[in-house]
């Protein structure tokens, strides 16, 4: 029998699962041309204004940044939620994603905050959004177990920005007692919609805990530490487990990894399918 190549081993590997685990992080962003946390050419064509004015070169730079006024911090978060997730309508890499792993039962683990693997196909109800997204608001002294729609809110004050500066009046706030509103990225509240993102993911594993488990990590860092974690604790602990990367270099952790441009990869397994 012929020795298979490491993308035939892969592809073989997800062939035989019966279920699929997905984590997905910043290297498929990057994939996409999308990268957050490094400087770059989509940086400086969507937000190089911003950069310009306050210094920082990164979107995860900006996210840090001590703005002085609510208005000025929602101008950048309003240029990045439209940058990354409102005005997004082309996602070749989560297509190509959502094309490898359809025809498994699958669920996704993701801190990505943008809205890319829906968009790729993927259905909301089998994603675990950790980090939360742009398409939802909280308020920002975490107060209270609630998030708002964002998208509404978002785009009017994209258009005020177009002709002018925001006003306060133009900011979102909670109804209830007018306490500020923002994005529901990074540190989220566990609302309704965590806790049953969260509890999806419990039922996904326990429904195939005895079954062959294909964990597949794209784009995830070596010590990445919601992934990683969760994944290392998975493949010590179900009872058939296979564990794949797609990553610009090769996890210690992978029973088998394709490296280098993860769109490159995804379309070389794709054919194998064909």
């Amino acid at each position: 029998m012929p020795t298979l190549t490491t993308q035939q081993q892969f592809k073989l590997s997800l062939d035989q699962a019966d279920a699929v685990l997905i984590g997905v992080s910043n290297g498929l962003s990057v994939a996409e041309g999308y990268d957050y946390y490094r400087p770059g050419a989509w940086f400086q064509a969507k937000l190089g204004a911003f950069s310009q004015r306050y210094g920082f070169k990164t979107v995860l730079e900006g996210a840090n940044y001590h703005f002085k006024t609510a208005t000025d911090y929602w101008s950048f978060q309003t240029a990045v939620a439209m940058a990354s997730t409102f005005s997004v309508t082309e996602v070749p890499v989560s297509q190509a994603l959502y094309q490898l792993v359809q025809a498994k039962p699958h669920f996704v683990l993701t801190t990505l905050v943008d809205d890319h693997l829906e968009k790729g196909g993927f259905a909301s109800s089998i994603i675990f959004e950790v980090e939360g997204n742009y398409q939802r608001l909280q308020r920002a002294d975490l107060q209270g177990p609630q998030a708002w729609p964002a998208e509404t809110a978002i785009r009017a004050m994209a258009t005020q920005l177009q002709s002018g500066e925001l006003s306060a009046a133009d900011l979102p706030h909670d109804p209830s007692d007018g306490a500020l509103l923002v994005p529901a990225v990074g540190q989220v509240v566990h609302d309704a919609n965590f806790e049953r993102q969260q509890q999806a993911l419990q039922n996904f594993i326990q429904t195939y805990q005895q079954r062959r488990v294909v964990l597949l990590e794209v784009g995830v860092g070596p010590h990445h530490p919601v992934i990683q974690s969760l994944f290392g604790q998975l493949q010590r602990g179900l009872a058939h487990v296979t564990r794949l990367s797609l990553n610009m270099t090769l996890l210690p952790s992978a029973d088998c990894g394709l490296t280098g441009d993860i769109k490159t990869s995804l379309a070389s397994l794709n054919r194998l399918s064909k």
